[in-house]
């Protein structure tokens, strides 16, 4: 990416993200957890013997659903960090533009 592009327009797709398609995914995610939990639940309450495909399956492929969800959040993390100092260093480099274009030295 172009590091002299204006941080301004990804941060804020970035908390645009957050709050609208991410929080759906989450719900989504939060959803299939509890799903997950139910069934294991009924299923020890019940006593039926060995697990069977459907439950092996959860049990794959929620803890890796998770960790890419634990994934992409680190990476959300980063870009956020990364995107903020951007828009710190550009605040600064306009706060002394302006104080040279005032004469005013540090």
């Amino acid at each position: 990416s172009d590091p002299t592009a204006a941080p301004e327009g990804p941060l804020a797709a970035l908390d645009a993200f957050g709050e609208g398609d991410k929080a759906d995914r989450r719900r989504a995610l939060l959803g299939a957890r509890a799903a997950a939990v139910e069934a294991l639940a009924a299923r020890q309450i019940q006593r039926a013997g060995g697990g069977g495909p459907a439950e092996e399956a959860s049990a794959v492929a929620l803890p890796t659903a998770e960790a890419a969800w634990s994934a992409m959040e680190e990476a959300e993390r980063r870009l956020k960090h990364v995107l903020q100092a951007r828009v710190t260093r550009a605040q600064g480099a306009a706060l002394e533009w302006e104080r040279l274009q005032r004469g005013v030295g540090r």
